[in-house]
């Protein structure tokens, strides 16, 4: 469901696959609030779907609670969708809507920092062995440190541990 920005409409996309049996009813309602009963808000079955498959809901008063209420208790999560069908006439499947908080346009990440080739550093080349491998031993560091290209991790069954060999062997 997304709301509209003056929280006049919303927007409802479902889709639903593998039910017991015939829908007989797909309604929003809400848990009691504020005094007001549980009840149904909006009656999807009653609503002819958009072009696009999804349900416009203009947002109102219903029953005891007026629009305000409707737009406060979705957004904490107080409403719910409910699927009735022929075998579970009380509601098959039961989901409430949880509030997200995002943005409608799109801000690319900054760019990655550059790579830096720290092979000969002590530390770098421990990392590096630790992520690749059970662990570095000292003679495995010295190895990656004299060696400026790439090491990929060869699995050798000698004495439970990994051998790195690097691409010139």
């Amino acid at each position: 469901m997304r709301l509209s920005a003056d929280n006049s409409k919303a927007v409802l996309n479902f889709s639903l696959e593998g039910v017991s049996s015939t829908i007989i009813s797909e309604h929003i309602d809400n848990d009691p609030y504020l005094g007001s009963p549980s009840g149904i808000m909006f009656d999807i079955s009653d609503t002819l779907p958009q072009a696009d498959g999804s349900f416009l809901w203009n947002i109102g008063p219903v029953g005891t609670l007026s629009a305000g209420d409707v737009i406060q208790l979705l957004k904490e999560g107080k409403g719910y969708i409910t699927v009735l069908t022929d075998f579970y006439p009380n509601g098959e499947l039961i989901g409430h809507f949880e509030q997200a908080i995002g943005s409608s346009s799109f801000t690319a990440p900054p760019p990655p920092p550059a790579w830096v080739d720290d092979h000969a550093n002590a530390s770098a080349a421990s990392r590096f062995l630790i992520q690749t491998t059970f662990g570095p031993n000292p003679s495995e560091v010295a190895n990656v440190q004299a060696n400026e290209r790439l090491f990929f991790a060869h699995v050798e069954r000698t004495s439970g541990r990994l051998a790195l060999r690097s691409l010139a062997s």
